[in-house]
């Protein structure tokens, strides 16, 4: 079940960015390893869908790993706040991802991918009859 008034929490991996961006939910990241920070640059600063908990840079690679291994209450509420706080950023991230979601929707249903399968499932039929 989404609940679209509040955010994800996730990691940042690929699929569950893709996951949050297909149900139009922006996402609170939590990154560890790996593509997740970048993942993570993508949703906080370029796309603005989300927002980060831990401090930028922190995670493996941070030299004060162990000091953000638990995110304190306060930040993951003051977090949390952000996205329900009527008319706040969280409201413009919404949007942001609402918008995305319907585009990701349309490129679906009919999008490309299908049309391009579709064609390839027409021609080999096409092949197939031409040899009979």
């Amino acid at each position: 079940m989404v609940i679209r008034a509040i955010p994800f929490l996730r990691h940042g991996g690929g699929n569950s960015v893709l996951e949050a961006v297909a149900a139009g939910v922006p996402m609170l990241t939590w990154p560890k390893v790996h593509d997740q920070f970048v993942n993570e640059r993508l949703i906080a600063d370029v796309l603005g869908i989300g927002d980060r908990l831990w401090p930028h840079g922190a995670g493996l690679r941070s030299e004060d790993y162990e000091k953000h291994e638990v995110i304190p209450a306060d930040d993951v509420a003051r977090a949390l706040l952000t996205f329900m706080h009527p008319g706040g950023p969280g409201d413009v991230m919404r949007t942001r991802v609402m918008d995305l979601a319907s585009k990701s929707h349309a490129a679906i249903a009919g999008g490309s991918s299908h049309q391009d399968l579709h064609r390839l499932v027409n021609d080999l039929m096409a092949a197939k009859g031409g040899r009979s």
